[in-house]
This record gives structure tokens, C-alpha cells and sequence, in this order.
């Protein structure tokens, strides 16, 4: 996957962001964004920011559109507070251009209800972005919905799940819950939880989710602490396949993982994590 940054602002101030703050100052030049997209070896390219809907209509479809015109799968990477006041006919466009590479949005919700929400992303913006996927939705777009797991939501999961079951179903993709990188903002304990900690709760989500038939996939804690639900590690398919990619310099074995009958299908845990926790 190639990942391609649009815009370098954002309009939430979320406490798990990895981008680090010296790399969201400056211009992003659009030239060299389309000689990136053009130069990628890589069949996925994600669309990502900052928040990329709070670049202009016609220069995101400039870039979806050389996406498009090189054979890339899209995916655009978003937290859909602006789609529902985003120009209606641009967003129609934008919807059948990731529909036609076959890609997909990938939209970060953080909690199930807005005071939570409120509290991990600093902004009011929970309803909004509920209302984004809805369209999305309407557009029959594939939508992912991608769960930051942190010290501050990590409890919930279960709610989150149910949330997701009854508010959004099958309608949607698929979800993923990503453990939160220890990074930028977040690299600190008040924001990374213990793998320890999150595992019987992300086990009771992955539980409810599977009982309502809807996908969901893991990434950022080892399957190890993954009980049954191991198997919906997105690394073991990369691993197996040998698809090589950032999981290889982000993760490292520990000595007890030479132990583990997971080792033949696990980075280890990352390394960022390591810092913050030492062991897990």
C-alpha cells in the first residue's frame, strides 16, 4: 500500500493521533502528489491526511481521478464529519471513482456515544460523522469502520460492538480494530493500555460482531492475546503470503515469543508499544 497525505490539517484533535506534530506543518504540493500516485509500485492507495475532505472538491477528484487512471484501488481514509456538508454532486463523484478502482472509505470512529467521543477526539463532531457513514452508505460505497483502541475507550468495546451491530449492520464492510500506535500524541501510558488489559473486552466485541454477522479484522496486538479470534490478525495473511510492508520494521520479537505457538504467524509486538510498556 502506498500512503498518500493530502492535506496536512485536521479537524479534530484526536489524543491517539500518531502523526507527529513537525510533520503536519507545510504545504502539501498537489504535483507531487500525482507524480507519487504514478510512481507507486503498490496496487492500494490510501488517501489520508490530516482529514482529506477538507481539501477542495475538484483537487481531491484531481487526485482520485490519476488514481483512478493509473489502475489504483483507492482508499480513502477519513473521520466523515464533513461528508454530510460536502458538496453533494463532487461526493457523488467521488463515491463512483472508489467505487470503480474497487477500493473503499475507511472511516475512524472513536466511541459509541458523543461524550466519549468528545473526550477522545476534542471536538462535538459524533452525530456528524454518523450522519457521513449514512450517506456513504446511501452511495453504496464500501465502508470501513476503523476502532482506535486506547486506554480511554478500551472498556467500551463491547458497546462499540453493539453499537455498530444495531446502528450500521451489514450495511457495513467490514470493521477493524486497530490497537493505538504508540506515537505522536499517544506515546505516553495515559493513552497505550496494557495488551493485557484489552483482551478479554476486544474478545467480547469480536464475540458480539461475529454473532451479528458482521466482518471485522485485527491489527497492532499480537494474536496471542487474541484467544480464539487470533485468526482475524491482519498480519498472518501478510506473513503467510510474504507481503512485505511496514509491519516488518514496526514489530519485533521478544524472548517469550520464540516460545509462542503464534511466532510462525506474528510480527511480535511493536515497538513503539515496547518502549512504553517494556514487556507485555
Amino acid at each position: 500500500m502506498s500512503l498518500i497525505k493530502i492535506e496536512n490539517r485536521c479537524n479534530q484533535s484526536c489524543v491517539f493521533c500518531s502523526f507527529e506534530p513537525e510533520r503536519q506543518r507545510g504545504k502539501i504540493e498537489v504535483t507531487s502528489i500525482f507524480d507519487d500516485i504514478k510512481r507507486s509500485k503498490e496496487k492500494l492507495v490510501q488517501i489520508s491526511g490530516g482529514e482529506p475532505f477538507l481539501a477542495k472538491p475538484a483537487v481531491l477528484l484531481e487526485i482520485l481521478l490519476c488514481c483512478l487512471k493509473n489502475k489504483k484501488k483507492v482508499e480513502i481514509q477519513t473521520n466523515a464529519s464533513l461528508i454530510e456538508g460536502y458538496d453533494a454532486g463532487a461526493l457523488k463523484k467521488i463515491a463512483r471513482i472508489v467505487k470503480a478502482s474497487g477500493g473503499y472509505f475507511n472511516v475512524n470512529i472513536s466511541a459509541a456515544n458523543p461524550k466519549l467521543d468528545r473526550k477522545i477526539t476534542q471536538r462535538d463532531f459524533f452525530y456528524r460523522k454518523i450522519s457521513g457513514v449514512n450517506l456513504l452508505l446511501k452511495l453504496e460505497v464500501a465502508v470501513r469502520i476503523t476502532h482506535i483502541i486506547c486506554e480511554l475507550n478500551y472498556r467500551y468495546l463491547p458497546s462499540f460492538a453493539r453499537f455498530v451491530k444495531e446502528k450500521m449492520g451489514p450495511r457495513v464492510g467490514w470493521v477493524q480494530f486497530s490497537f493505538v500506535k504508540a506515537m505522536g500524541k499517544a506515546r505516553t501510558r495515559k493513552i497505550v493500555p496494557k495488551y493485557s488489559s484489552v483482551s478479554g473486552f476486544l474478545s467480547k466485541a469480536c464475540y458480539i460482531l461475529e454473532r451479528s454477522g458482521v466482518e471485522f479484522e485485527i491489527d497492532h496486538i499480537p494474536p496471542c492475546m487474541l484467544g480464539r479470534y487470533y485468526g482475524y490478525h491482519v498480519d498472518i495473511a501478510k506473513m503467510k503470503l510474504k507481503i512485505p510492508g511496514p509491519q516488518e520494521r514496526e514489530k519485533t520479537y521478544v524472548k517469550k515469543c520464540f516460545k509462542c505457538k503464534y511466532a510462525n504467524i506474528c510480527y511480535g509486538p511493536r515497538k513503539d508499544y515496547l518502549k512504553i510498556h517494556k514487556v507485555f
